[in-house]
């Protein structure tokens, strides 16, 4: 959760900074909300196989709000 947590904070920072976007919220979503299946994923050891099955649950939830 803490990768999940650093990466989202990285995303918020590089908007803010790049962007000017004010008001903006990023979490890192970790094992919350996954993007693959239990049954999709097999094995525990780090192998490329396994890493780029996981690929796609390595996101950064970004919510912007802005008001005129």
């Amino acid at each position: 959760m803490e990768l999940s947590e650093r990466r989202a904070a990285a995303i918020k920072v590089y908007l803010v900074e790049s962007d000017g976007i004010p008001k903006i919220a990023a979490k890192g979503v970790f094992r919350l909300d996954p993007v693959t299946k239990p049954s999709e994923c097999h094995g525990k050891k780090a192998t490329k196989k396994f890493i780029a099955c996981l690929q796609l649950d390595r996101r950064v939830d970004v919510e912007v709000s802005s008001t005129r």
